[in-house]
């Protein structure tokens, strides 16, 4: 995910440039709320918590949801947005891999709902650089907020806002509305078309969606009526950076070859018809009732501000309520975790036993396989310090093979827990994924139904590589590596020959019964 941070920063520090310092304050806000939500929640969960940082995933949500906020809006639109995205778009659903929506864009969306005005706290953008506020005013008005004259007097519409008002700009680049408007994206272009380069996001999504509204909008374009050209609408609001850094989510994202053509398509075509005939100009503000509710809701909780912005008292005030909102998201996630924790553990259960079928097939084995095990010293398997299970297969009388617990301390993200098959003669039978924490479609590769490659292990033994060629190829071995994501396989093969080499010493450790000179 570092690569994406970085694809990031030019668009990031365009948009600073053309909008104000306020968008670094919100990318502040931004990151110390995704790192102590992800943390505290971590925490709750009982998960080690250095892992899900490193791994940058909740970075990059924050980051997402930090660019979607307009620069004077008030600080907690913003942490509101990131705390909803991590904990109800993201662990309400099992944490990283198991969210079926984008949690930056769960956390946009609820901002949009629940602060339809404060999310049109646009500038117009007209020149670089030319913020009609200083750095220290942008500052304070985010962190304290800004009286309505003031918000209404510096705030303007954008392009998107225009198209809706019946008056798009006329040039085809926006350049009228504003240099602004055109360089961020192109830049945030610039850092998805790296991304495609280092292959560490699929082409085919950005194409389908890019295309499919080019396409739509040309046909739109050619009816009667002022209709802005298809260029504006790859341009205008968050086009280029959704189809590069949104669509392409690795885990909400479809993953087939045809999926992700239809998948893009049906992004780039409900994203303009909703710009053309929606109320939302690219997630612009709610109308009428529901912006009516909201403003009966602000008299309520904070009377003394109604017209006049918010004063720091009632910023607090907001801050407390989100807290208390905070206190009230977390106590449901450990509440859902104590109730679901037993059935958690059965299903963990029923995945074992069916990872030791898949490692060694049943017809090798007739006895109660989960049910005949030895703890045996895991110094030499990955858990210094610790016991490891080793899983005994026998057919009639007669022992012929063994399910090791086999821990990778030295994944990307940590460690990976596996179990390898391998028969008396040193034949490993399969190997297979127990555990991990590795980045959702780069190092999951290691998982059998995410890839093929963890089959390759079958029918290998030591010498079959030659010892120094267990190891990827990268690094002169005969294993592939995944692209942009090395150290991942790096550290199953080798701990799969860790594996083989300890079986291969402590054969009658694991059965006693080879050294019974009654046996046979």
């Amino acid at each position: 995910m570092r690569q994406v941070l970085y694809a990031l920063v030019p668009g990031t520090l365009a948009l600073a440039w053309f909008q104000g310092t306020g968008v670094l304050v919100h990318l502040a806000v931004a990151i110390l709320v995704a790192l102590g939500t992800e943390a505290l929640v971590m925490r709750l969960r009982r998960r080690p918590v250095a892992p899900a940082l490193a791994d940058g995933s909740v970075l990059v949500t924050g980051w997402i949801v930090a660019l979607a906020i307009p620069p004077l809006a008030p600080w907690w639109v913003t942490a509101s947005a990131v705390f909803f995205g991590v904990l109800f778009g993201k662990h309400l659903y099992g944490g990283l891999g198991y969210n079926p929506f984008n949690p930056a864009m769960v956390g946009y969306v609820m901002a949009l709902i629940a602060f339809p005005r404060e999310m049109t706290y646009w500038f117009p953008a007209a020149a670089p650089g030319n913020w009609p506020v200083d750095a220290a005013a942008a500052i304070r008005a985010v962190l304290l907020g800004a009286d309505e004259a003031t918000l209404d007097a510096l705030t303007g519409a954008t392009p998107l806002d225009l198209v809706h008002a019946g008056t798009p700009p006329s040039g085809v680049f926006m350049l009228e509305a504003g240099h602004g408007w055109v360089v961020a994206p192109l830049l945030f272009l610039a850092g998805g078309l790296w991304l495609m380069h280092q292959r560490l996001i699929d082409w085919r999504i950005p194409v389908a969606m890019l295309g499919t509204m080019a396409v739509l909008a040309a046909l739109l374009w050619l009816l009667p009526g002022e209709r802005p050209a298809p260029l504006f609408h790859l341009l205008a609001g968050g086009t280029l950076l959704g189809a590069f850094f949104v669509a392409t989510d690795p885990v909400s994202a479809a993953t087939t070859v045809r999926g992700r053509w239809i998948y893009g398509a049906g992004i780039g075509a409900l994203a303009l018809l909703i710009r053309e005939f929606g109320g939302y100009p690219d997630g612009g503000r709610l109308r009428d009732p529901a912006d009516e509710r909201r403003r009966t809701l602000h008299r309520l909780l904070f009377p003394a501000t109604e017209g006049h912005g918010m004063t720091l008292r009632n910023s607090l005030l907001a801050g407390a309520i989100l807290g208390g909102f905070a206190a009230a998201g977390t106590t449901l996630v450990v509440i859902t975790h104590e109730f679901t924790a037993e059935r958690i553990a059965d299903e963990r259960e029923a995945t074992l036993l069916q990872r030791l079928n898949e490692v060694l097939p049943a017809h090798l084995y007739d006895n109660a396989l989960h049910e005949d095990t030895r703890q045996v010293p895991g110094d030499a398997l990955g858990r210094p310090g610790e016991s490891l299970t080793v899983y005994r297969a026998w057919q009639g009388n007669e022992p012929v093979a063994a399910i090791l617990t086999v821990v990778a301390p030295d994944g990307y993200n940590g460690q990976i827990r596996l179990l390898i098959g391998v028969m008396l003669d040193g034949t490993l039978t399969g190997v297979r994924v127990l555990q991990h924490q590795e980045t959702p479609g780069l190092g999951d590769l290691i998982e059998a139904d995410r890839s093929d490659w963890i089959h390759d292990f079958a029918g290998r033994r030591l010498g079959d590589p030659a010892a120094e060629r267990w190891t990827v190829e990268r690094d002169g071995g005969d294993f592939d590596q995944f692209t942009g994501a090395t150290v991942t396989p790096r550290a199953v093969v080798h701990a799969v020959r860790r594996g083989l080499e300890w079986f291969e010493r402590h054969q009658t450790a694991v059965f006693p019964e080879l050294d019974d000179p009654d046996r046979g």
